[in-house]
């Protein structure tokens, strides 16, 4: 009985460890992303630098694309941070020694999630200010 749970706990601990790595990927993905876009923006102004309305038209696209991009990946971070909570839930269950269900792989949706990602958000915001404070000098200047 007591290697049993010592396998649970072992199966727990990597799958924690690797839903922390999978959340710090998707995060640095969404940023490296956004600062591409916004590397983008700036290159496409040089390129249409004649061209006002084409210079804002890909700046509302890129715009576009960093929400839609976003939304997308929320949801992936969401469903990984349910699965995290899962595990860290029968974790601390199994620990106690409350004897529990062992299916680290059940579905997590109604999990609620404790922990938000504000810091991303605002790093995406910022991205989003600087292409239209960008669109707006541009044509204040054209």
């Amino acid at each position: 009985m007591e290697e049993k749970v010592s396998k649970q706990l072992d199966i727990l601990i990597s799958l924690i460890a690797e839903d922390r790595e999978e959340i710090r990927e998707i995060k640095n993905n969404v940023f490296n992303i956004v600062i591409l876009l916004i590397t983008s923006s700036f290159a496409l102004t040089v390129f249409y630098k004649d061209k006002l309305e084409l210079s804002c038209i890909a700046d509302c696209i890129i715009i576009v694309f960093i929400i839609i991009y976003v939304l997308i990946r929320f949801v992936d971070l969401r469903n990984t941070r349910r699965s995290l909570k899962l595990r860290q839930d029968m974790l601390i269950m199994i620990e106690s020694g409350k004897s529990t269900d062992f299916d680290p792989f059940k579905d997590s949706k109604n999990y609620l999630i404790d922990m938000k990602d504000f810091d991303l958000l605002i790093k995406i915001g910022i991205g989003i200010v600087i292409i239209i404070v960008k669109m707006v000098w541009v044509t204040l200047n054209h």
